[in-house]
């Protein structure tokens, strides 16, 4: 069991996995190392991806207590790979048993990983297999970007360009970890802002995120209000809500946001017309 806590657990119970920690909580399980081990394990274990027996630059015994204290979050189970060798999807074990997939899919312009955010879906849309069998639990920061680490890893040679939140579960159902997620995703990991990708059926920033200046800082960058009714099963925001999120977040993200919504009115903030899709 791990001697530290971490804000990005799954819940209060859950165990501390590798990637739960943000860089101060990680600092504390280095307490009395040399500062400079804390960028050598940061670096290793995010930028580049490495495996703990791979940091060859951390002694040994310092290696075996970070794998200790803090173990990987997801367990292979299945791993398929399309007959052309360009798509890759793995079924992982949770640590309490629980299932979530990832997607691996090579394109002649970019290299692209969909992950997940819960472990079932509580939305029940019809036209999704993944809300027709139920709602498990919230994912923790860690477990969704393990899920981008190992993808990469097994992607090399080729660059990971992009990430998409398509895969089990409502991003915007379990907000907090998944937006912690994105931002070490981009800042850690190296995905740029504007290759970050959020599916959501019509999840929209409730009164807390709305408390914390998300909708007002939004306003001011953006044109304006839209409300938008469609019947049709996918609609393509693009620039719109990304700028709302990284208002929130002190810095303009750019990032793009595709919401499926066959029967949902909502507020949409944005340029009117031009950067709306459908």
């Amino acid at each position: 069991m791990s001697l530290i806590d971490a804000s990005g657990r799954s819940h209060r119970d859950a165990p501390v996995l590798r990637f739960d920690p943000t860089r101060e909580e990680f600092a504390e399980l280095l307490h009395g190392e040399p500062r400079y081990r804390l960028d050598q394990a940061w670096t290793g274990l995010h930028e580049r991806g490495d495996k703990i027996d791979n940091l060859t630059n951390l002694p040994k015994a310092l290696r075996q207590r970070i794998d200790e204290e803090l173990p990987l979050g997801l367990t292979p189970e299945e791993e398929s790979v399309s007959d052309d060798g360009e798509t890759v999807k793995w079924l992982w074990r949770l640590h309490d048993g629980h299932q979530i997939e990832t997607v691996l899919m090579h394109y002649d312009d970019r290299t692209t990983v969909c992950v997940s955010s819960q472990a079932g879906c509580a939305m029940a849309c019809s036209f999704c297999a993944t809300g027709q069998s139920g709602f498990d639990r919230h994912l923790s920061v860690g477990e969704i970007v393990e899920q981008v680490v190992r993808a990469r890893r097994a992607s090399a040679p080729r660059r990971v360009s992009n990430i998409v939140f398509m895969g089990m579960g409502e991003p915007f159902a379990n907000y907090d970890r998944t937006w912690a997620a994105v931002e070490r995703i981009n800042q850690d990991l190296g995905i740029g802002a504007r290759h970050i990708t959020i599916s959501t059926v019509g999840v929209l920033p409730g009164t807390e995120q709305e408390r914390r200046g998300i909708i007002q800082a939004g306003r001011k960058l953006l044109d304006s209000i839209i409300d938008v009714r469609t019947p049709r099963m996918t609609m393509i925001i693009r620039n719109a809500f990304g700028g709302a999120y990284a208002a929130y977040n002190s810095h303009f993200t750019g990032a793009d946001l595709v919401f499926a919504m066959p029967m949902a009115r909502v507020a949409v903030m944005g340029a009117a017309g031009k950067d709306f899709v459908f």
